[in-house]
């Protein structure tokens, strides 16, 4: 028995999740990363004295062979003390994560078209 179109049909996979991959990209780059580092440069626990905390707050969106995510960190050396001292007072990365995580998958299922 022959079986033909494999190559056709591998090459047509390829091409979908390209096409998938890219959009996510996009929806990451255009729609999740800005509304998560907006909220977290607005919302801050902590008190603004210099502006250096809040101005480093900045997030990219990174693609490898396995995985599409948001990276996303303070600027300043004492972005660990503001997430992990006095039992997270000043924490802002996960509690925005934690605060859009419906919107996030909205997002995605809409660039994806699920």
């Amino acid at each position: 028995m022959t079986v033909k179109g494999v190559e056709d049909v591998i090459r047509n996979l390829e091409r979908w999740r390209d096409g998938r991959i890219a959009k996510a990209e996009q929806a990451g780059k255009n729609d999740i990363a800005p509304m998560l580092e907006t909220y977290a440069k607005q919302n801050r626990p902590w008190k603004d004295r210099t502006g250096n905390a809040r101005r480093g707050l900045h997030s990219k969106v990174v693609v490898t062979a396995k995985d599409i995510a948001i990276q996303w960190h303070h600027g300043v050396h004492y972005g660990l003390y503001l997430e992990l001292s006095r039992a997270g007072k000043y924490a802002i990365l996960r509690p925005t994560i934690d605060r859009h995580r419906a919107e996030i998958v909205r997002i995605l299922k809409s660039a994806l078209g699920d």
